[in-house]
């Protein structure tokens, strides 16, 4: 009963997620580099190796996933308690944590589709250069959708124990991803899932590669893609079950009725 109550869950979050004013502003947001990418090549009918990495790294993974992630990892409990209705939500015969853990993963899923779809078009209006080095477009599409998964259980798990998680995560990315992770490197770049992603993305490529060198200080010379494969999973995981138990142990007054 347990399995088919996350299921049930999982599946109405991944129906609802992206209707209404959410699909518009996030459909949008992933849009966009569609339409960078086909503006990019239009003159030369081509795109520059240095070019696809700059989008990808500072667009792609820097802007549009983790703010992606954010509105909808503030929605998975959110969008019940903003609506008053997340004690209707735990009067249902499941586990809370299940129903946390439902909610994240049907609209990640759901998301993660129309991620996939429009990075596959934005990736293939164009060819790159002649001779141009760039990351294989499924892998750059797996990296996305991966990362795009450990921001989600991130800002997920910070709304069921912060009511301002959104401006906290904002925070974070400003801070940490935005900031921190173009520095030369420290300790605490580690904290910047950005980072990690722009380690596996950089790996194959040498440290001079156009378009790369915003990475040759923030990276250090013994990060490995095997490395940060291996803390942006337990990132995951550590966030999924955190949150998972914060569900079940925390209770989420409701606001009262407006007259």
């Amino acid at each position: 009963m347990a399995l088919r109550g996350f299921f049930l869950t999982a599946r109405h979050a991944a129906v609802n997620a992206l209707w209404g004013k959410r699909l518009i502003a996030i459909g949008l947001l992933t849009v966009l580099p569609v339409i960078i990418l086909a503006l990019a090549g239009a003159e030369h009918g081509h795109v520059a190796a240095r070019v696809m990495h700059r989008i990808t790294l500072l667009f792609v993974f820097l802007f549009m996933l983790p703010f992606s992630a954010l509105f909808l990892g503030s929605a998975v409990l959110g969008d019940e308690i903003e609506g008053r209705t997340i004690t209707y939500l735990f009067t249902r015969p499941v586990d809370r944590g299940l129903l946390f853990l439902g909610r994240l993963v049907g609209i990640g899923f759901s998301y993660s589709i129309l991620l996939t779809a429009l990075l596959a078009v934005a990736f293939n209006i164009w060819p790159v250069e002649e001779g141009g080095d760039v990351f294989p477009v499924a892998r750059t599409i797996a990296l996305a959708v991966g990362v795009f998964w450990v921001y989600l259980a991130l800002f997920a798990f910070l709304r069921t124990v912060l009511k301002r998680s959104l401006l906290i995560g904002m925070g974070y990315i400003a801070v940490l991803d935005v900031l921190v992770s173009k520095m030369p490197y420290m300790g605490v770049v580690k904290l910047s899932v950005w980072h990690h992603a722009a380690v596996i993305y950089g790996a194959p490529f040498k440290a001079g590669t156009p378009g790369l060198r915003i990475l040759t200080t923030a990276l250090h010379p013994d990060e490995t893609a095997g490395g940060s494969i291996l803390i942006l999973a337990i990132t995951f995981v550590v966030c999924a079950v955190l949150g998972a138990v914060a569900t079940r142990t925390r209770e989420y007054p409701v606001a009262g009725a407006v007259a």
